[in-house]
């Protein structure tokens, strides 16, 4: 299986999704391959390299696609948040967060504090309901 290697970029000062060009279904971009070819880095990236608008570099958040879908078939990305359950008994809101390599997700109330986001098995109900960056109080 070949796994996906995408990133999506948020502008946190400008508080909005960067896209490369304006292709609003692209859903996420390549760092290589195709990047290299559309200039899809280029444009998100170099307005927060050379502080065009005042921007900088710790205003652009990079998020890595997990090459996991929830149950709707949403791509899921690193930041996102995702309310888990599990068995009809067991409900939880977690982040996804990268430790040591792996996408995981930290599970209150279970026997493990924190999981790797690949180890829920097929019969978890898994929705994104929103991301770090625009749900901050979640």
């Amino acid at each position: 299986m070949q796994k996906d290697i995408k990133f999506r970029a948020f502008d946190n000062k400008n508080k909005k999704w960067l896209l490369g060009y304006e292709y609003p279904n692209l859903g996420g971009f390549s760092m290589f391959g195709e990047c290299v070819l559309m200039g899809e880095w280029e444009n998100v990236a170099t307005s927060f390299m050379f502080g065009k608008d005042g921007k900088t570099m710790e205003d652009l958040k990079l998020m890595q696609f997990t090459s996991i879908k929830d149950t709707n078939g949403k791509e899921i990305y690193e930041g996102d948040i995702l309310e888990i359950e599990l068995y009809d008994d067991l409900k939880w809101v977690t982040k996804v967060r990268k430790d040591n390599g792996t996408f995981v997700i930290d599970v209150e109330g279970s026997d493990y504090d924190v999981t790797a986001l690949s180890f829920l098995d097929d019969e978890a109900i898994v929705n994104i309901i929103g991301n770090i960056y625009e749900n901050k109080s979640e």
